[in-house]
This record gives C-alpha cells, structure tokens and sequence, in this order.
C-alpha cells in the first residue's frame, strides 16, 4: 500500500533539498571566491600596503582577513541565490553562469572599484587589476556552485 503525502508535504521536503543545495552550494562559490581571491595577494600585496600607508590607514590585519571571508562567503551565497531563483523561473543552463556572474560583478565589483578611484583613495592600475581578478573570481565561483546546485541528489 503506498502512503500518500499531503502537497503541502511535497512541498516542504522539496523546500529543504533546494535550500541544502543552496546552501551546499553558496558555499563552495564563496570558498572559490576566497581562494581566487588570495590569489591576488603574492601579485599586488605590497602596492596595497602602500596605498594604505599613504593614507595612514593600518595595514591588513586579523580583521581585514576576517572581513574578507565573511564577504566572500556572502558573496558566493548571493551569487548562487540569483542563480537559483533565475533557473527556476526561466529555465536557461548554458549562458546562466556567465550572464548572472558578470552582472553580479559589475553590481559589486566594478561599482565599488570605480568608487574607490573616483573618490582618490585607489590608484586606477590597482583598481583594474583587482577588478579584473574579481571577474574571474566570480566565474570560476558560478560555475563550481552551479555544477553543484544542478548535481542531482
């Protein structure tokens, strides 16, 4: 005899898979992003020591390090959410990655690279680098979260 479930109930189980694979997936985009972006430090480490030191900023500490993988965590979840709910509603696989990575960056990165140039605080050559990095950054983070969210359970 088979047991039948309330559609409620349905609901609720496919509810709790999309929100574990969200999550699952979040954070490896965010752990991608992480580990991109220290990438970064071997490259442009002591030119950012200098910008800070010009501006008798501290230099990065404990904090900053924890601030950035807080971001970066955050980021990789936002990343996978838009992924996710734009899947679903419009049912596109190939350019998903691409289209919602690139908007994304543009939103976060460019903007607030763009902003910390015109206000002085940034040189632009250290801007663009850390700009372009980013954009890559958030490729390779969509496309490990979305192989991950699209893994059948």
């Amino acid at each position: 005899m088979d047991i039948i479930y309330p559609d409620s109930f349905l609901k609720g189980v496919e509810m709790n898979i999309f929100m574990k694979k969200l999550l699952l997936s979040g954070l490896v985009a965010g752990f991608s992003i992480m580990i991109v972006g220290l990438g970064l430090i071997p490259l442009i480490g002591n030119q950012m020591r200098d910008v800070l030191l010009n501006h008798n900023a501290l230099p990065l500490g404990t904090f900053s390090i924890f601030f950035f993988t807080a971001v970066s965590f955050i980021n990789g979840f936002y990343l996978m959410a838009i992924y996710a709910l734009l899947k679903q509603k419009f049912s596109f696989e190939k350019k998903a990655n691409l289209c919602i990575s690139t908007a994304f960056w543009f939103l976060t990165y460019v903007l607030a690279n763009l902003s910390l140039v015109a206000y002085g605080f940034m040189p632009l050559k250290l801007s663009l680098i850390g700009t372009i990095w980013g954009y890559f950054e958030l490729l390779s983070a969509g496309m490990m979260g979305s192989i991950l969210f699209n893994k059948k359970s």
